[in-house]
């Protein structure tokens, strides 16, 4: 079988490259063992230049997240267009929403992870018995896997804010799968919440064999919390700190402390990103984060204190935004130490606690139509994303004006992060 994992067109993307396909890699080492594969990155090309690029294939793999779903059904259906006989299967987190499938253009989908499914469904293709969705199931022990197959996809640019390094010499790296917690406009509980780690044996193994092959020596730390099991994250350091690497992790403020850090920081790590989110109590509260703007500038300072860049997530257009929101995100940026904020609008991601029960979370949800859901403030195309959802008791014009105000702001920082 010869097969061809496909990375979506990402147009509306400044900086459609700065994310790494590392799901596809880790299926492209299982599928090598037997088939064909090879990996096509079409991040930064238009949809007609993917297809015209395409090669043929008997099987072709796509990731998607929910809100990619209807530009994957495209795709497949561009892909039985343009090769009639082509199998067409999509993975990734978006599949648990099967109602935004296309079936006519879709043959199969895969729901979980795919590692220990996907040669099933090239032998099924093959035998002409393919089903329509498949249950990936957990991997259990993550030291199992082999390493993401790097030599077909390539490397990215530096994972640092503002680094002013474009080369490309960076790679990503998954250390842990799963997040213990439930974040209500988040829908990763919809896949599961159990965390699974990587030896750190296994980690240092993989950085050692990038280091020794590649030459490469920033990463890129995937994991949603990397700093979950302390004394996990303290052997890890331990043994790479030695290794003359650079790196970026992602963190919860809740899940931060001095010694971490001072830990961190001696061992490679330049940056630091937080899911902050929000300054606004009533906002942190109702979007079940369980942490709260105390939290926030507290973990900063450390951070700060301890040599590290913070990088800021941040949310506007959010359930429980009131006339003092942003004041409170304003005031708290105007203390707080940080190297980058990057601010999205809150979508109702499909799936999600919000999504299910809008009228729980203050919030009408206007346009279910999932194409117009875009969190970028600031894409290429220098438009505004459509209004999707509206606060009770607050008129649009009014938290237009909100958003407005608060991006003015952050721009005027000269550290906010374009996408």
């Amino acid at each position: 079988m010869r097969a061809v994992l496909i990375h979506l067109p990402l147009p509306r993307l400044i900086n459609p490259c700065a994310q790494v396909p590392i799901g596809l890699m880790y299926l492209a080492s299982i599928i090598g063992k037997r088939h064909e594969v090879a990996i096509r990155n079409y991040a930064s090309k238009l949809t007609y230049e993917a297809i015209a690029d395409l090669p043929e294939a008997d099987f072709y793999g796509i990731t998607a997240t929910v809100t990619q779903l209807p530009q994957a059904n495209r795709f497949c259906f561009l892909i039985k267009e343009k090769y009639r006989h082509a199998v067409t299967a999509i993975g990734g987190p978006g599949t648990y929403m099967q109602e935004f499938i296309d079936w006519d253009a879709v043959d199969s989908v895969c729901v979980g992870e795919g590692e220990g499914i996907i040669l099933k469904m090239l032998e099924d293709a093959k035998e002409g018995r393919l089903q329509r969705a498949y249950c990936g199931p957990e991997v259990k022990d993550l030291d199992s896997l082999p390493y993401p197959n790097r030599d077909l996809f390539g490397f990215d640019m530096s994972p640092f804010a503002f680094s002013g390094d474009t080369r490309p010499s960076s790679t990503g790296l998954v250390t842990s799968r799963g997040c213990p917690f439930s974040c209500d406009f988040c829908a990763s509980p919809k896949f599961g919440i159990k965390v699974r780690y990587r030896s750190p044996e296994s980690v240092y193994g993989e950085v050692k064999h990038v280091l020794d092959k590649y030459g490469i020596r920033q990463f890129r730390v995937i994991d949603d919390i990397f700093t979950l099991n302390k004394p996990r994250v303290m052997r890890i350091c331990e043994m790479i700190k030695g290794l003359g690497v650079s790196y970026r992790v992602m963190c919860r403020t809740d899940c931060f402390d001095e010694e971490i850090a001072r830990v961190l920081q001696g061992s490679g790590c330049k940056e630091v990103e937080f899911g902050i989110e929000s300054f606004d109590d009533d906002v942190l509260k109702l979007l079940n984060k369980k942490a709260t703007a105390a939290d926030n500038m507290r973990t900063l300072k450390t951070a700060h204190d301890c040599g590290l860049n913070s990088r800021l997530l941040m949310m506007i257009r959010t359930p429980g935004q009131s006339v003092r929101t942003v004041p409170a995100n304003i005031e708290c940026l105007q203390k707080a130490r940080f190297h980058m904020v990057a601010c999205g609008y809150f979508i109702p991601i499909p799936g999600s606690a919000i999504w299910r029960d809008p009228g729980k979370y203050g919030i009408e949800i206007i346009d279910r139509n999932i194409e117009h859901y875009d969190f970028l403030p600031y894409n290429r195309f220098g438009e505004r994303p459509r209004d999707v959802i509206r606060i009770s008791g607050r008129s649009l014009e009014e938290v237009n004006k909100e958003t407005e105000e608060f991006l003015g702001y952050l721009k005027s920082t000269n550290k906010m992060h374009r996408g």
